[in-house]
């Protein structure tokens, strides 16, 4: 009897046991597992663009690419490449560091045309690298890699300049120049094809 009393005080044991560690260990190691979101800015991150240039003559598809590496030595910031001047050569690449956090460019008050910052209203102004304002004039559903979202919709360069940010990440969606040139309409227009960041706010 005393040993049937012990058995099954034992299988009790080890149910109350297992109850435990299925209700707070498992989901505690689910919530906290390989499945991390990454901030970002983060290193190795890249943003590819397709350029729809009409140019002089004959009209031209180029491709842009922004890529974020880091220096182990500076965890607070992160280096970019931006392939702004394509189709010249890797040397007219821009590259400068931005503050992590902030997402400002090191040493100046701007930020990247890449990556603007996520806590945007309605008529803020936003300092470019290029030192000019960029005006946030309106809000606008879209879509990029099949994907739809809310965007901020920015003007710069008296109006000659409009692009897109996505509102949850600051990610640059796209966007479009139109100019003269004496009589002569320039113009030429960007979007985002390929991204390996978290899009849009996903894991």
């Amino acid at each position: 009897m005393l040993r049937k009393r012990y058995i099954i005080a034992m299988f009790l044991v080890a149910l109350s046991l297992t109850t435990v560690i299925s209700t707070t260990i498992v989901p505690s190691l689910m919530a906290t597992g390989g499945h991390k979101k990454s901030k970002i800015p983060f290193v190795g991150m890249t943003l590819s663009y397709q350029v729809y240039y009409p140019g002089a003559t004959l009209p031209r598809l180029l491709s842009r690419m922004v890529t974020f590496y880091g220096d182990p030595s500076e965890p607070d910031y992160i280096w970019v490449r931006d392939s702004d001047n394509l189709p010249d050569d890797l040397s007219d690449d821009r590259v400068y560091e931005i503050d992590i956090d902030t997402r400002k460019i090191v040493e100046q008050d701007g930020y990247s045309e890449a990556l603007f910052p996520t806590d945007l209203h309605l008529g803020d102004e936003v300092i470019t690298y290029w030192g000019g304002p960029a005006t946030v004039i309106g809000s606008q559903k879209m879509s990029a890699m099949g994907k739809h979202m809310n965007a901020w919709v920015v003007s710069a360069l008296d109006g000659t300049y409009i692009m897109y940010y996505e509102k949850k990440t600051g990610i640059w969606l796209g966007g479009s120049v139109v100019w003269f040139d004496g009589d002569t309409l320039n113009s030429f227009a960007m979007h985002l094809v390929s991204t390996n960041a978290p899009l849009f706010g996903e894991d």
